[in-house]
């Protein structure tokens, strides 16, 4: 009986011993056995030896095959084993069929350790540690070997007088004046002489009280320095450009006339395309809507009127050469300081109160009197219907022709409410050509609701402007302004009673003109308030009309009492 028998691990009851193996024979019988038996631990043992030996443990893959462990190489295929020699002793017959894997055994134990790899590449060094705290500080050092003691210096002698019997190179300080000298001995004299050479004190100013010759500098301080250093001659000039301005204002310097807008002698409203208000601020209007300007009290504080322009009926696009606008013409005595149109022309300055219902921005301009040199500023109202003050400074024009000294317009100043194309160029620069606003301003007549005032202004040679709580004050008092204003317009008093014997008897009238009138006036009869007797109103006519009188003869229409009561206007406007 060999290996290759099939065994059952199973005691046959009743057949033997627990512990013995059942051998089934080929005919199917069973029979026990001494020889086989299982062990505590499952294994077959022959004679008490292992039937199937343990296969080598060398990491080799075997099997069992023909009674022993053969190894399993690579393309082998392994199944039940037997040579089938048939001799009937069961050692016959073809390879059984691989049985199911057995269970898996317990774990082994853990091999030796393996040789230890190469060594891998370093790391990224890791970031710095933060700085170690400061170590306490070392020992003082011993002390070094004290060195060889130098030579003498020189004696140094304090005193007003020179010092005697000292040795050579001594130094002496005269208290007195405070010059340092050395005695210096040159071989064959001693004497006292400067350690440091002195200038010629005659050659420069004392510091109390210098005379000063030639033409000597000094620093030009700021404007607006109010210390106790040097005024130049150039910080003189600016200090005068500067602040001359507002205080001579007040003493009647300002070129404007009727800056307060408290003359208004015709007491009219203007509503057509071109007339006055205030006397001397003529309103413009060659827009497709219909404006109104009157003098109200409507003001800012410290004023009495202001212009107030409304708009009835709206131009809503303001289109080619359509515009609104509030201009004065200065004449040219006034603005003959300014040297406009030379290389010396002066800078000024122009301050306003504006009230406009409309936020935005609007435009001012200044022209020469022949209107070919403007120069257009702009200016924002920040907040409806607000009173605001305004400043703007103008540098001089050095070119064009501005007619000073005389009794012509010399300068136009223009506030614009809204303005087309044809008059619009680019602000703040002088500009050839006649232009009133800023390209793009405003449209402050684009509704019937738009209102525009504006008061309190004043044209002032030089760059500073006086304050808003100082603009009031650098307004001319009424009387001083209206007299002022009768240079250009008047309204006078006309007076004739007489008793002529006939029709056709001429009575003749002169009045004087004070102040005289800016140049000829232009002659009108005022219709209104009118009361005349016997009197021949077509004949009622100026015998002769000048700046400084009107001659005026009236014909009587039959005998008896002629009389007539009225009055006329003179207009000299530029």
């Amino acid at each position: 009986m060999n290996e290759q028998l099939r065994f059952l691990r199973k005691a046959v009851e009743g057949k033997g011993r627990a512990d013995q193996v059942a051998v089934f024979s080929d005919s199917g019988t069973i029979g026990g056995s001494e020889d086989l038996i299982l062990d505590s631990k499952g294994k077959l043992l022959n004679l008490r030896k292992a039937v199937v030996t343990e296969a080598p443990q060398d990491g080799k893959a075997y099997a069992r095959r023909n009674a022993g462990w053969q190894e399993v190489k690579g393309g082998t295929t392994v199944i039940g084993g037997g040579t089938g020699d048939g001799d009937g002793d069961g050692e016959g017959g073809g390879d059984g069929t691989q049985g199911p894997p057995g269970p898996q055994g317990p774990q082994g134990i853990q091999g030796p350790q393996g040789i230890q790899g190469i060594q891998g590449p370093q790391g990224v060094p890791g970031p710095e540690g933060p700085q170690g705290s400061t170590g306490n500080t070392g020992a003082t050092g011993a002390a070094g070997a004290t060195g060889d003691t130098g030579p003498q210096g020189p004696s140094l002698i304090c005193s007003d007088t020179p010092p005697v019997g000292v040795a050579d190179n001594a130094l002496w300080w005269e208290s007195d004046t405070g010059l340092l000298y050395v005695r210096y001995n040159d071989g064959t004299s001693t004497q006292w002489v400067t350690a440091i050479p002195q200038p010629d004190l005659s050659l420069y100013a004392p510091l109390a009280s210098p005379v000063l010759s030639g033409n000597p500098t000094a620093p030009t301080p700021v404007v607006g320095d109010n210390d106790t250093s040097i005024a130049t001659t150039a910080f003189v000039n600016s200090a005068v450009a500067a602040y001359a301005a507002p205080f001579d204002a007040i003493a009647y310097s300002g070129m404007q006339l009727n800056g307060s807008m408290e003359v208004n002698q015709e007491l009219g409203v203007g509503n057509v395309a071109a007339s006055y208000v205030c006397d001397i601020w003529g309103i413009t209007n060659t827009s497709s809507g219909v404006i109104t300007t009157l003098a109200v009290v409507d003001v800012p504080p410290g004023f009495t009127n202001s212009i107030r322009v409304a708009v009835t009926t709206a131009d809503a696009a303001m289109a080619g050469a359509g515009r609104v606008a509030l201009s004065q013409g200065i004449e040219g005595y006034r603005t003959a300081r300014l040297v406009f149109g030379t290389a010396n022309a002066r800078t000024i300055t122009i301050a306003f109160w504006c009230k406009v219902h409309r936020p935005g921005t609007y435009s001012g301009s200044v022209r020469n009197g022949a209107t070919n040199r403007s120069y257009v500023f702009t200016f924002v109202q920040n907040a409806a219907d607000t009173w605001e003050y305004k400043t703007v400074t103008i540098p001089g024009d050095t070119t064009g022709t501005w007619i000073g000294g005389s009794n012509v317009a010399s300068m136009y100043l223009t506030f614009t409410m809204a303005c087309g194309p044809t008059f619009s160029t680019a602000p703040n620069v002088w500009t050839n050509g006649n232009f009133i606003a800023a390209t793009g301003t405003t449209n402050g007549i684009a509704a019937t609701s738009d209102v525009f005032l504006i008061t309190g202004v004043v044209v002032l040679p030089g760059s500073q402007a006086p304050t808003a709580a100082q603009s009031p004050l650098v307004m001319r008092p009424y009387d001083q302004e209206l007299v002022m204003c009768q240079r250009y317009w008047q309204r006078r008093v006309l007076a004739t009673d007489t008793y002529p014997t006939s029709a056709g008897i001429v009575t003749t009238v002169g009045v004087n003109l004070a102040p005289a009138m800016r140049n000829t006036p232009t002659f009108a009869l005022e219709a209104s308030g009118v009361v005349s007797s016997n009197i021949n109103p077509p004949a009622l006519a100026p015998y002769g009309v000048s700046a400084y009188g009107v001659t005026i003869q009236a014909t009587a229409a039959g005998a008896g009492r002629s009389y007539y009561y009225g009055s006329f206007t003179l207009d000299a406007r530029l």
